[in-house]
């Protein structure tokens, strides 16, 4: 006979409001991923699902970001056909409200080398790149944009 399990409900868990899931429109979700410099990278390298933080912008519904160009991600996106998921959020762990957004879609090399400044100068590396190797920019088109604003039910108006 398996023992009693306790109710695992502490005693002092806060009373929260109820919350729910409110769909976003492509373009709002965008401008909140555009508005926070951090988020995950996620695609299938050597047959297994990794996800990698990285830096990036958004310009023109693109998702950008720079990385070096041995890296395990620069090569599986110039062997082509590299369809990927880049994930951001911001959710405030006090009041467990906030968003959360992600995009998925072909990544593919900025080959254009005055683009590929452009954008490494708006790009910073968020371990940083004193000595300059992370020079490839890569591109994510969206294909489908999915977010999400964590909301209380009172305070949602649709």
């Amino acid at each position: 006979m398996p023992a009693h399990v306790p109710d695992l409900v502490h005693p002092t868990a806060p009373s929260w409001p109820r919350r729910r899931m409110r769909r976003l429109r492509a373009a709002e979700s965008l401008e909140l991923l555009g508005g926070t410099p951090l988020g995950r990278l996620c695609l299938v390298l050597y047959g297994t699902p990794t996800i990698r933080p990285v830096n990036h912008v958004v310009e023109q519904g693109d998702v950008l970001f720079r990385t070096h160009a041995g890296s395990a991600v620069a090569e599986a996106v110039r062997a082509g056909d590299l369809l990927v998921a880049y994930a951001a959020d911001d959710i405030d762990p006090a009041t467990r409200l906030g968003w959360s957004v992600v995009v998925n879609g072909w990544a593919t090399p900025v080959e254009d080398p005055a683009e590929a400044a452009r954008h490494l100068a708006r790009i910073d590396s968020w371990i940083g790149d004193e000595d300059g190797v992370k020079d490839q920019v890569i591109r994510i088109r969206p294909e489908v944009v999915f977010g999400h604003r964590v909301v209380v039910e009172e305070e949602d108006d649709g």
